[in-house]
């Protein structure tokens, strides 16, 4: 019976470090490009019909990674991704009220098995680049002063907390003032 029991124990063991693992959100996310557009320029399948702040300056940072994230948005407990940016220097938490993921037809969430549609799935997020007047929130301006931003991902999980997060991704200021330049032309 004890030998029964220790074996029964050791599988339940295997099962829940399996899924630990398997529950993991990948660790191989990569900046593919950064692109500033406004508010009102956010396609159809991202954005409201009308925008609070329509000329409210956006970065578009378009990401890659080996893992399926329409698939953690369907097949375990998360209600769908959200992206959590900070300034890499100070770590002050930004871009309140932009923090979705989004793929090829939309955000990811529960339920979207396959949001990327035909061909590759197009991850991307909205980083805002100027605060907002959002009781509670730190301001920052960093049109007027660029600096490193630092982007993970995290499931929405209020049950288990934030849940497990993906690796950091830096989009270095070099970029964003690329970025920038581009979007004012």
């Amino acid at each position: 019976m004890w030998k029964a029991i220790g074996v029964a124990a050791i599988l339940l063991l295997g099962a829940v470090l399996a899924a630990v693992i398997w529950l993991r959100p990948p660790q191989d996310l990569t900046v593919e490009s950064v692109q500033v557009v406004r508010w009102s320029q956010m396609t159809a399948a991202d954005g409201p019909a009308s925008p609070a702040e329509p000329d409210k300056l956006l970065a578009v940072v378009r990401f890659a990674t080996a893992g399926d994230l329409a698939a953690l948005g369907h097949d375990f407990w998360y209600r769908g991704l959200y992206a959590r940016a900070s300034l890499c220097g100070s770590g002050k938490t930004i871009s309140e009220g932009f923090n979705l993921v989004f793929g090829r037809s939309g955000r990811i969430s529960f339920g979207d098995r396959h949001p990327g549609g035909a061909g590759p799935p197009d991850y991307h997020v909205y980083v805002a680049l100027q605060s907002s007047d959002i009781a509670g929130f730190s301001r920052y301006d960093l049109v007027k002063s660029p600096e490193d931003i630092c982007l993970r991902l995290e499931p929405d999980a209020p049950e288990y907390g934030h849940g497990p997060s993906t690796n950091v991704m830096r989009i270095p200021r070099a970029a964003l003032l690329a970025a920038l330049r581009q979007g004012r032309r």
